[in-house]
């Protein structure tokens, strides 16, 4: 789990913009502090904490979607690398379930006496070392893929446009309902 980096204090009484405003730079400069690792195929670790942050934010958006413009494009890109960030994870998790698999294989010995399970567990292994070549080749593809939206995402500027939009909450005097005190709070 990644350490979540903590908006200004929000409180209760805080303006519904301002909370908004404080909660989505935080979600945005989570999902930058791993961005930089998504170009580097081996960081497994770091593009699921990348995914984690995005969904995060797309929340985040869905929560605060009354006070903001609407981001139905900007959530559709988040969506995406999210999803492609999903699936990558997935065959991160596939290809090590099959390295774990093939490890347990190569402990097992067998003696002349059990050619049979020898031809078996040899035949095993190949199948596996198929499984596993195909499925690095999967997530080869998948992380290309993924770099590739991220790069989209870039392009179109989506964080930038988020980044204008959230200054805008902060500054923005909203017409909020009376709200109704907390108990012990005085009037």
């Amino acid at each position: 789990m990644t350490t979540f980096i903590p908006p200004r204090s929000i409180e209760p009484h805080l303006p519904f913009g301002q909370a908004a405003h404080d909660v989505l730079q935080a979600h945005i400069a989570i999902v930058h502090v791993w961005s930089p690792f998504l170009v580097k195929p081996e960081r497994a670790h770091e593009h699921h904490q990348m995914r984690i942050a995005i969904k995060r934010l797309r929340y985040s958006i869905d929560l605060f979607h009354e006070i903001l413009p609407d981001l139905a494009s900007t959530t559709e890109v988040l969506r995406q690398i999210q999803d492609a960030l999903g699936t990558l994870h997935d065959l991160d998790e596939m290809i090590i379930s099959i390295q774990d698999i093939q490890t347990s294989q190569k402990r097992k010995h067998y003696t002349k006496r059990h050619e049979a399970l020898r031809t078996r567990a040899a035949e095993c292994r190949a199948s596996l070392d198929h499984l596993l070549e195909q499925a690095q080749h999967d997530r080869d593809a998948q992380h290309a893929r993924c770099v590739a939206i991220w790069q989209d995402c870039l392009n179109r500027d989506v964080f930038a446009a988020l980044q204008r939009i959230i200054i805008t909450l902060d500054q923005k005097e909203l017409d909020e309902p009376a709200r109704t005190p907390l108990a012990g709070e005085a009037i």
